[in-house]
């Protein structure tokens, strides 16, 4: 099926003014104030393997920045329905700001990272397939260098939602699970720019995700 796309916007300005300067030709613009962009697309569940990557270049204060996201929505207890990478403030976590993929609240890998606002960084996270041993499940990558999780902790794999109808498609600029009635569910929306999003059914090697970050190809 055809992907299809809608952006939700947070006032009324054409869309052509959310295009900015990207770092592979154009990149789209969130303003962290209601912005976020939906597709038609259910995502990834299960142990099937998935490689995420994209560029980011944020933007003012940062906030629990929900960057993908797909699967059960609208309430932070379906928590292993669901499959999300945000980048959380600096004051969050006595280790700084965290790349982190998360199944919830609670069943979450993540790193360390240094996000420099206004300028681009890449960023990637490779699922195995694995779900259980003493190697990690997740692979995350900053600018195409391998940085290994603090914990061991290997992640249930989500589950696809018994109720297609209740999950949310795929979406970009705003961590879906977060219920709107929760104080901190405005303090959740991207700001900053995203470019050159690759979701690749399949475990990525280092060596491709070195492609991606230098030449923006994907070669199977």
């Amino acid at each position: 099926a055809e992907l299809t796309t809608s952006l939700i916007q947070s006032d009324d300005r054409s869309p052509v003014f959310r295009l900015g300067s990207g770092r592979f030709g154009n990149a789209l613009e969130f303003d962290g104030k209601g912005d976020f962009l939906k597709t038609n697309w259910p995502g990834v569940f299960g142990s099937q393997p998935v490689t995420v990557s994209f560029w980011v270049k944020p933007k003012g204060h940062s906030n629990f920045a929900g960057i993908v996201s797909w699967g059960t929505g609208k309430t932070i207890t379906a928590e292993s329905n669901q499959w999300k990478l945000v980048i959380t403030p600096e004051q969050a976590s006595p280790l700084g700001q965290l790349f982190r993929c998360s199944w919830g609240t609670s069943k979450r890998l993540d790193i360390p990272v240094t996000i420099p606002r206004d300028e681009w960084t890449h960023l990637a996270v490779v699922y195995t397939g694995e779900s259980s041993g003493k190697k990690p499940a997740l692979h995350f990558y900053i600018n195409g260098i391998e940085h290994l999780p603090a914990t061991q902790k290997i992640p249930t794999p989500p589950r696809r939602p018994a109720d297609l109808a209740t999950a949310q498609n795929l979406m970009f600029g705003h961590p879906h699970d977060w219920p709107e009635d929760d104080p901190t569910f405005y303090h959740s929306f991207y700001r900053g720019s995203l470019d050159e999003v690759f979701i690749i059914e399949g475990a990525l090697t280092q060596e491709q995700i070195t492609r991606l970050y230098q030449e923006n190809t994907y070669k199977p």
